[in-house]
């Protein structure tokens, strides 16, 4: 049987994406596509990295843009989780996540038992930016904390560390004005994955939590398409579940028995190697029968991003 996945050639980045040693480079977790750059961010740091296309296989640097607007911090951690575009707008999401530090065998039993009795949230994690791309990036900043924290599903989940089946943003696309934010986790009973439909506002005060099924994977990334959007899938902590596109329609797809509900269909896996993680996804051209998308990989040098011709069902 013919896979329904096809690698292409990979793109080809010159030098480092963050060349100042702050931020590491193998740590991409966001990408978005603007006609001839490219958009990428990190879940270290700050900045997302604008990239102009050199040819049809390479894109150099153009600048990096910070999204600290407190100048008295050098540079802090946002957790860029998504990108997206819109209507001449970049959003970019953090995590809005608490975290657990993980073990460490090289530290004593007294340490390692305060770090796993211990879980923090950083404030600087729960931002949504919207800016533009002018030579002067003009950049507002909003949150989702408190939709999160008022929603009845969210809020059970919001202070459950990320890799343990909490809160974690790491997706987000935009259409029409509306924003498409997805989550890795909660995972809930049946594998129903959340996905919040929200306007950019300050504050957010109005959102429309929706539902699709992953197969027990939460959402690493989405991207609009045509008729919906693509679903980058992955497992919700450090699984070893295979890596999945799916095609959803945007609908809600919890079951109503009186109507139609939201559709979405697995249309293939994605093979990655070693510690290779799939986190972000952007679509690069759509046609009748196919998609072809750009993957960037947390683990690897600059991300490692690679084309993908995706078949549609």
């Amino acid at each position: 049987m013919t896979s329904s996945i096809e690698f292409l050639r990979p793109l080809h980045i010159i030098g480092n994406i963050y060349d100042d040693g702050n931020i590491e480079n193998k740590n991409i977790s966001a990408i978005e596509i603007l006609d001839d750059r490219l958009v990428l961010g990190a879940d270290e740091g700050c900045r997302i990295a604008v990239l102009k296309k050199t040819n049809e296989n390479g894109y150099r640097v153009e600048r990096t843009i910070s999204l600290n607007q407190d100048e008295t911090i050098v540079e802090e951690e946002i957790d860029i989780e998504g990108i997206a575009w819109d209507d001449n707008k970049l959003y970019v999401v953090g995590s809005h996540s608490y975290k657990r530090e993980a073990i460490d065998p090289e530290k004593s039993y007294e340490v390692n038992r305060e770090a796993i009795e211990t879980i923090t949230l950083d404030p600087r994690r729960n931002q949504l930016f919207r800016l533009t791309l002018d030579a002067t990036p003009q950049i507002e900043q909003t949150s989702l904390q408190s939709i999160i924290e008022n929603e009845k599903i969210l809020k059970l989940f919001s202070e459950i560390p990320s890799k343990e089946n909490g809160i974690d943003i790491e997706g987000i696309a935009a259409h029409k004005g509306f924003l498409y934010i997805g989550f890795r986790g909660p995972v809930l009973r049946g594998n129903w994955v959340p996905v919040l439909k929200c306007k950019f506002a300050q504050p957010i005060t109005k959102a429309n939590l929706m539902f699709v099924n992953l197969g027990g994977r939460g959402i690493r990334d989405l991207t609009r398409v045509k008729d919906g959007f693509l679903i980058l899938a992955g497992s919700v902590g450090d699984g070893s579940e295979s890596y999945q596109v799916f095609f959803w329609n945007g609908e809600d797809c919890l079951p109503d028995k009186s109507h139609k509900v939201g559709q979405i269909e697995k249309l293939g896996n994605i093979p990655v190697y070693d510690n290779m993680k799939a986190e972000g996804i952007a679509l690069v051209k759509e046609t009748k029968s196919s998609y072809t998308v750009l993957i960037v990989f947390d683990g690897v040098e600059n991300g490692a991003p690679v084309r993908l011709k995706i078949r549609k069902n």
